[in-house]
């Protein structure tokens, strides 16, 4: 059964220590994923997701 955790930014950003690339698993066409142990110690993969902009004919991308 999935389930969907709404967690705050604050909390992602301490649970992945920053976003650090040591915690990275995989990347994807939208972003890196990051594998974490929550508080509760629950496994999870949280994925960053970067924004993709079209500027005149060309994309550029940047991460929020």
């Amino acid at each position: 059964m999935a389930v969907i955790l709404v967690v705050t930014r604050r909390e992602l950003e301490h649970e992945t220590h920053g976003f650090s690339e040591s915690n990275v698993v995989g990347w994807g066409a939208y972003g890196a994923v990051y594998r974490e142990r929550l508080t509760d110690g629950t496994t999870a993969a949280i994925k960053r997701l970067r924004l993709v902009h079209r500027q005149q004919g060309s994309i550029s991308s940047t991460s929020r």
